[in-house]
């Protein structure tokens, strides 16, 4: 039998909402002097809304993970290069991790000022940040879409007999064996995700703007483009990437303490 033992000193700590504020924050703040106050006013409601929504879906998760916690992997050796876990879930794992530690760091918008209208400055990186998320939000048959990536590794959490398949152990320096208390926390994560997509509309985004012309969103698409709606739209939806980003911390840390690639250098 293969197996690994990895240790890593961590504080886990809940989605950082007051993080997510002072974001929505310095959003709003960054505007030419001269904007209109109609956008000022759009702008603070829809941080206002965004945060609400935020720290409506953080109220799921309730459950402590904090001090040092370790992981214990056991499994026969699988795949081509006898490696504790599946090729599939390799290849999931490794997808993963590296797409999360490349997702964009920092949201923040700019409005700037050209030909007497008021435009978002950096639409290139708003439109980018939504490409990025959608594999891990929206395309479900995607590996690394977050209920699947909560699925494989919450079964391999909840097996106990390692020579069936992968078995995950949790442990916490002070309290021993954690592995149902994570198990819960990272339902609760997993919620609080849900919570938030359930009030947005990134399958309208991806199905009808960025990713795909699906006909049923063309009119909504051809008005919002029009009328400059859709700046606003944008505008809530990137706002919100933030928090799920911290709502998927909880698996990577898991995930990286057996899958930890790092790019190479030129």
């Amino acid at each position: 039998m293969a197996s690994a033992t990895v240790s890593m000193l961590r504080e886990f700590m809940h989605c950082n909402i007051a993080l997510h504020v002072k974001e929505a924050e310095e959003m709003t703040l960054q505007l030419p002097k001269d904007t209109p106050e109609r956008i000022k006013i759009r702008l603070r409601d829809l941080s206002s809304e965004v945060t609400q929504i935020c720290s409506a879906a953080n109220h799921f998760i309730k459950t402590d993970v904090s001090g040092r916690i370790s992981f214990t992997f056991k499994g026969t050796a699988q795949g081509a290069e006898g490696h504790i876990l599946s090729d599939s879930l390799r290849a999931q794992a490794v997808s993963f991790v590296t797409r999360f530690d490349n997702l964009p760091e920092t949201y923040a918008g700019s409005i700037v000022r050209r030909d007497g209208q008021y435009h978002i400055g950096n639409m290139d990186l708003f439109r980018h940040a939504l490409n990025e998320f959608r594999p891990l939000i929206e395309n479900k048959q995607d590996s690394v879409h977050y209920k699947r990536i909560h699925g494989d590794w919450s079964k391999m959490l909840g097996q106990k007999n390692p020579t069936k398949a992968t078995s995950v152990q949790v442990f916490q320096l002070k309290q021993g064996e954690i592995t149902s208390q994570y198990l819960r926390y990272l339902g609760e994560h997993q919620k609080a995700i849900d919570f938030v997509l359930a009030r947005a509309k990134y399958k309208y985004l991806y199905n009808g703007i960025l990713q795909h012309s699906d006909a049923k969103h063309s009119s909504m698409f051809l008005r919002d483009y029009t009328s400059g709606e859709l700046n606003y739209i944008f505008w809530k939806h990137v706002h919100m990437l933030g928090f799920i980003r911290e709502c998927l911390r909880p698996y990577v840390f898991m995930i990286k303490s057996l899958i930890s690639p790092r790019l190479g250098a030129l």
